[in-house]
C-alpha cells in the first residue's frame, strides 16, 4: 500500500515536482556563477529571489502532497477506503524525502563539487543543509498542510502566524518602554532563530501523529496556536538569563568569565583614534582587566546614564546609535591580563553642551 500511494502521488504531482527541481538547480547555478565575491552585483538580487522561490516551491509541493488526502474534515472519499494511516504517513514522508528533498540535495552536491570541493565534503555539507531545512521548514509545513484543506488556507495561516509574532514582539517592546529586546542584534541573537526553529520542529512532531493517527484537527490546531503564543516570549527574557544559557552550552565556559572595566583617568586623551569620531563624541579612558590569553573583546552595547550632582538624570541612552556590534570599544590581547583603551560615546549635541558646562557622573552597563 505504501508503494501504491507513493506512486499515485508521483504520477499526479510530477509536473510541479519537475518545476521545483528546476528552480533548485537554477538557484545552485546562479550562486555558482556569482562565486565567493558575489559578482556581478546586479545578479545577487535575482539569485536571492530564486532562493526564496525554491522554498516557496517546496511549500507548494508539500501542500499539494498532503492535500491529495485531506485530513481536516470528513468530506474526502479516501476516508472510507481500507487505507492504514501508518502506510499513508510513511508514503507521504517517503515522497517528502525522495521527490522534495532529493533534487535539492543533488543540486547542492553538484554545486559543491563544481566549486572544487571533493565529493565527500560536498555531500556532507549538502546533507547538513537538507536535514536542517527538513526539520525546521519542511516538517512544519507538512504539519500545517495536515490541518488545512487548501494552499490558500496555508497562506492565511502563515500570515496570521507572522502577524501574531510581530504583535507579540511589539507588545514586549512597549512593555520595556520602547526599548528593543535585551539581546537584539547582539552576540547571542542566535537564540531567537534557534528557539523558533526548535518550537516549529516540536510543534510539527506533535501535530503530524495527532492528525494522521487520530485526525484530531481541533487539538492539532490548538498545538499550533500554543506554539505561536510561546514564540514571542523569548523577547521578554533578560540579557543575563540568555547569556547564562549560552555559557552553559559553551565548550569553553572559561571564556565567559567576568572581566572588569574601570575608569582610567591616568590614561589621558586618545592620541590615535581607531575609528573616526564626530564632534559629538567623547572618548572615555578605560582599563579592562581579567582578559584570558588570545582574546578579542567586542562590545554588544553599553547603556549609559549622565547624572547631575543633585541626582537628576540628564541623559540615558547607548554609546552609539547602532544596535549590535559597534566600533565604540574593541580590545585585543595576546598575553591576556589588563588592557587600556578608550570607549567612544556619542551624545546628542544638546546633551554634550550640558556635559561640558557642568560636572556630571557617568554610569555605564556594558554587555
Amino acid at each position: 500500500m505504501i508503494w501504491n500511494i507513493f506512486r499515485k502521488d508521483v504520477v499526479q504531482l510530477w509536473p510541479l515536482a519537475a518545476v521545483v527541481a528546476a528552480v533548485h538547480f537554477t538557484n545552485a547555478e546562479l550562486w555558482f556563477v556569482l562565486g565567493p565575491f558575489r559578482e556581478p552585483r546586479g545578479l545577487v538580487i535575482i539569485a536571492q529571489g530564486f532562493s526564496f522561490m525554491a522554498l516557496l516551491g517546496n511549500l507548494a509541493l508539500i501542500s499539494s502532497l498532503v492535500h491529495q488526502e485531506v485530513l481536516a474534515g470528513v468530506s474526502q472519499d479516501w476516508l472510507v477506503r481500507p487505507i492504514r494511516r501508518r502506510d499513508l504517513l510513511i508514503a507521504k514522508l517517503l515522497f517528502l524525502l525522495v521527490v522534495v528533498h532529493g533534487p535539492m540535495l543533488l543540486a547542492d552536491v553538484v554545486h559543491g563539487t563544481a566549486e572544487g570541493f571533493v565529493l565527500s565534503d560536498a555531500l556532507a555539507a549538502a546533507l547538513s543543509r537538507n536535514i536542517f531545512i527538513l526539520l525546521v521548514f519542511s516538517l512544519p509545513m507538512f504539519a500545517l498542510a495536515s490541518i488545512t484543506t487548501t494552499l490558500v488556507q496555508i497562506a492565511a495561516v502563515l500570515i496570521a502566524i507572522w502577524f501574531a509574532l510581530l504583535t507579540g514582539i511589539g507588545l514586549s517592546i512597549l512593555a520595556r518602554g520602547g526599548g528593543a529586546p535585551a539581546f537584539a542584534a547582539s552576540g547571542i541573537q542566535w537564540m531567537t532563530p534557534f528557539f523558533w526553529s526548535l518550537l516549529a520542529f516540536s510543534a510539527a512532531v506533535a501535530v503530524i501523529p495527532v492528525q494522521y493517527f487520530r485526525r484530531a484537527t481541533a487539538r492539532a490546531r490548538g498545538i499550533v496556536a500554543g506554539a505561536v503564543l510561546v514564540a514571542p516570549m523569548l523577547s521578554l527574557s533578560t540579557w543575563a538569563s540568555a547569556f547564562s544559557v549560552q555559557q552553559r552550552l559553551s565548550s569553553n565556559p572559561l571564556l565567559a568569565e567576568a572581566i572588569a572595566i574601570a575608569f582610567n583617568p591616568g590614561l589621558g586623551r586618545a592620541t590615535v583614534e581607531t575609528q573616526p569620531a564626530s564632534s559629538d563624541s567623547v572618548l572615555l579612558p578605560l582599563r579592562v582587566s581579567g582578559l584570558p590569553p588570545e582574546s578579542f573583546l567586542m562590545n554588544d552595547h553599553t547603556d549609559i546614564r549622565l547624572i547631575r550632582r543633585d541626582g537628576t538624570m540628564l541623559y540615558r541612552g547607548r554609546t552609539t546609535a547602532n544596535i549590535g556590534y559597534g566600533d565604540d570599544l574593541s580590545v585585543r590581547t595576546t598575553a591576556g591580563g589588563t588592557v587600556t583603551t578608550h570607549q567612544r560615546i556619542e551624545f546628542p549635541i544638546k546633551f554634550l553642551e550640558l556635559v561640558r558646562a557642568q560636572p556630571v557622573r557617568l554610569v555605564a552597563l556594558s554587555t
